[in-house]
């Protein structure tokens, strides 16, 4: 065991390029923003740009701190892969179910119309601007509260069985490629195009999963544990099929958001605003094709506008929500219940009384959003205990393979995804009451396995 054990510390830098992907990541959004041709109007861009490497910083050093500790094997591995695979099953088959009745509800139809469904279809391909604004008003009525309530089983399923495809039969798998497919309908019927984004970042999500977990198992001599639940390294043919996969989902967004953002607004050039000044002469875009130029000018809006919030909020006083201001669900929820409208109190409501910008219409990044409750000066302190937390995860992954960490990393991968536009995972009603519910699970896991020890 002394001989895992060492061989195990010695793989330790299997945490540390997940880390790398993710700096690189916000940093050439970053770069976008500073760099790009949008030129911000209002706000101090260097203070801004440091005050958002700062809380890079701070994340990185939360993340590494964890990322010191030795990685240790234990045996119920093969326990908690055996129960994700039984979960798998069943919560795939009540995904599609729960899914499909979503998708008749998107549609407004009190009975199966395979006609009328495909109708929907072609008209969210072909004109994503009517399906948006025709779309149905959220509700929250009793079909609303049990799809929140059976979020916690129907939301994990796409990434369980990405990240657990090589271990599912193929029974799993049609109903999962079926399951996809639903999911992607229901946004495509909406004229939107986040869910497509979603589908393709989970695919890439698991890639990862898989090359983190098979990078670290890799010739490991646990035969003494009598293991043999992680697979090798992929094949170059598997390598390429993932790559295809990932960039024909990615073509497509890339292609749908464009037509919806088109089909919204009209438009096909980009235009200055109050906001900010377009440089057509920025060297970024120059180097774009004609043919890319629109939605590069619609993306780098997406990308960026939210960091463009963060300069506006240091220039806010503070506010304190007491826990409930990082998320719009709680936000909302909470001002049912209070008969109050909470969003009054946040940073973004005060940023549209200053500025215009609108606190509904407009991103704010998730460092705004968080400064709701603790203020701008403590987001880095924040966003180091986040730093640490996914780390964390990563470790769970990696030793347990727990089904929790699996779910939370996803979430949390998402976060990070979106990091620059919004509270991804705390906006939606679904994924946060699926974080809220994961997190005391994992919670009360790690306290129980304390006392117990």
């Amino acid at each position: 065991m002394q001989q895992n054990l060492h061989m195990i510390k010695g793989k330790k830098e299997v945490l540390k390029w997940p880390l790398f992907i993710i700096e690189l990541y916000l940093f050439i959004i970053l770069f976008l923003f500073v760099f790009g041709p949008r030129k911000w109007i209002g706000i101090n861009l260097p203070l801004t740009a440091f005050y958002i490497i700062l809380n890079y910083f701070t994340f990185a050093l939360g993340y590494l701190i964890n990322a010191r500790r030795r990685l240790i094997y234990y045996k119920e591995i093969i326990k908690n892969t055996n129960a994700t695979l039984i979960f798998i099953k069943y919560t795939i088959i009540f995904s599609v179910i729960i899914n499909f009745f979503v998708l008749l509800s998107n549609l407004q139809l009190n009975e199966i119309s395979f006609s009328s469904l495909i109708k929907a279809i072609i008209r969210g391909f072909q004109d994503p601007g009517s399906a948006y604004y025709s779309k149905p008003l959220a509700t929250s009525g009793t079909f609303t509260f049990f799809i929140v309530l059976f979020s916690v089983i129907v939301w994990p399923a796409i990434p369980l069985t990405l990240c657990y495809w090589g271990k599912i039969n193929l029974t799993i798998k049609i109903l999962a490629v079926f399951n996809i497919l639903i999911v992607l309908f229901n946004w495509i019927i909406q004229g939107t195009n986040k869910g497509i984004f979603d589908i393709v970042f989970m695919i890439f999500y698991a890639y990862i999963v898989n090359k983190i977990i098979n990078f670290y198992f890799y010739n490991q001599k646990c035969f003494t544990l009598n293991i043999n639940l992680i697979e090798k390294r992929l094949e170059k043919r598997k390598k390429l099929i993932v790559f295809f996969i990932i960039m024909i989902f990615g073509s497509f967004a890339v292609y749908y958001f464009t037509s919806t953002i088109v089909g919204r607004t009209g438009r096909t050039t980009i235009q200055p605003s109050a906001y900010f000044e377009f440089d057509y002469g920025n060297f970024l875009w120059k180097i774009t094709p004609d043919a890319l130029k629109t939605t590069f000018g619609f993306l780098h809006s997406y990308v960026t506008q939210g960091y463009y919030a963060v300069g506006l909020a240091l220039k806010e006083p503070s506010v304190f929500m007491f826990g409930i201001g990082s998320s719009p669900f709680l936000i909302d929820n909470f001002s049912s219940i209070l008969n109050e409208d909470l969003i009054k109190c946040t940073l973004q409501y005060k940023i549209y009384l200053s500025t215009g910008w609108h606190y509904s219409v407009q991103w704010h990044s998730l460092i705004v959003w968080l400064a709701n409750d603790v203020t701008l000066w403590c987001v880095p302190i924040v966003m180091f205990l986040l730093g640490g937390f996914i780390c964390q995860l990563i470790r769970d992954l990696i030793e347990k393979r727990d089904l929790v960490s699996v779910v939370l990393l996803a979430l949390m991968s998402l976060t990070v995804f979106y990091f620059s536009a919004n509270n991804q995972i705390m906006n939606s009603s679904n994924t946060a009451f699926c974080f809220i519910v994961f997190f005391c699970i994992w919670l009360f896991k790690k306290l129980f396995t304390k006392v117990r020890q």
